[in-house]
């Protein structure tokens, strides 16, 4: 379930029930109204100061105006998997969709102003996406494939179209691989177990 708090302008958000966010005033500490969620939140995102983005237990994402609470948009977006990221502005998530009883990730990008999804594509043929990391252009994700477990490969995509842009395979030294965002010389690094590897295309 979701957990921590968030800030925007004068408010304070805080998750006050499975299904409820509590909005604080920032100044005076005192409860201003509640958000009712359709579901258990399972993940919380603030892409904009006054926009909050809930991830729910029934599979759809909704966005709201933090300041009166006001339920703006909502996508059915099926079953969303682990890191739900922001950047740009956008709201970016990994979602499975059924093909032939495979589970096939997609990756979606969304305008959480208008709730239009600017990007919704398949991202593998069913290997599984563990990890993320993201800059201004691009979406670096970490797999493992589906018929070794023991092999993984990090892929670095176009936020803008989707598109592949390089792939870099790897041997998996550790249950939960971890890709990090790319330093100010341009470098990308994966952790790899107890190793850190420089990664790129």
């Amino acid at each position: 379930h979701a957990e921590g708090f968030f800030l925007a302008d004068e408010w304070v958000i805080v998750p006050s029930a499975p299904r409820e966010l509590a909005v604080l005033d920032r100044e005076k500490g005192l409860p201003s109204h509640v958000i009712a969620l359709p579901g258990r939140a399972l993940e919380l995102l603030m892409p904009a100061p006054n926009r909050i983005l809930a991830m729910t237990s029934r599979n759809s994402l909704n966005c709201y105006d933090v300041a009166t609470g006001k339920h703006l948009w909502k996508q059915d977006t099926g079953l969303i998997m682990p890191d739900f990221l922001t950047a740009n502005g956008n709201a970016i998530a990994f979602v499975e969709r059924k093909e032939d009883n495979l589970a096939v990730p997609l990756l979606v990008v969304i305008d959480p102003e208008t709730g239009k999804r600017k990007v919704h594509q398949a991202i593998s043929d069913g290997d599984f996406p563990t990890n993320a990391a993201i800059d201004e252009k691009s979406i670096y994700v970490t797999f493992r494939e589906r018929a070794a477990r023991d092999r993984l490969y990090v892929t670095a995509f176009d936020l803008a179209t989707g598109g592949r842009a390089w792939t870099c395979p790897r041997q998996a030294k550790g249950s939960s691989p971890q890709v990090f965002p790319p330093t100010l010389s341009g470098s990308l690094f994966l952790l790899n177990g107890a190793h850190l590897e420089q990664v790129g295309g």
